[in-house]
Order: structure tokens, then sequence, then C-alpha cells
């Protein structure tokens, strides 16, 4: 089975965050599953943070309630 790490972060405290390792369901006919091999934080991404409910950035990838996870490119 695949597993999937995550970075989620207090919605009200940037600072703190929370590494999240999760197994991932198989992939099924028709499906693709992308591995990222990198990606960076920039000055921009605590501009999803703050903007995260007013542009809807926290519902990209739902989590469990105060935290959320910034979208990185």
């Amino acid at each position: 089975m695949t597993s999937n790490t995550s970075l989620t972060v207090d919605k009200n405290n940037y600072t703190n965050t929370t590494v999240i390792k999760q197994n991932l369901a198989n992939v099924e006919a028709g499906q693709v599953l992308l591995k990222v091999a990198e990606f960076s934080l920039t000055a921009n991404n605590i501009t999803y943070a703050t903007l995260g409910d007013y542009l809807k950035y926290w519902e990209f990838f739902p989590t469990q309630d105060g935290n959320g996870i910034i979208p990185v490119w």
C-alpha cells in the first residue's frame, strides 16, 4: 500500500505544524497516482494561509477542524 505525507498547519497560528502520514487507497483502473519529488514554501504560501477562508484554499485539502493544508507549487 502507498503512503502519503502531509504538512498541516494550525489555521490560527501557522507556526504550529503537524506531519501526518497516512495510507492511500489502491489505484483503480482509469486513475493515476502522481508522486511529487520536490516542492517549496515561500512568502506566497503565507498569503494562501491568510486568505484561506476568503478564497476557500482550506477547502482544497480538507483536514480536521482547526487545521489546514497550505497549497504549494
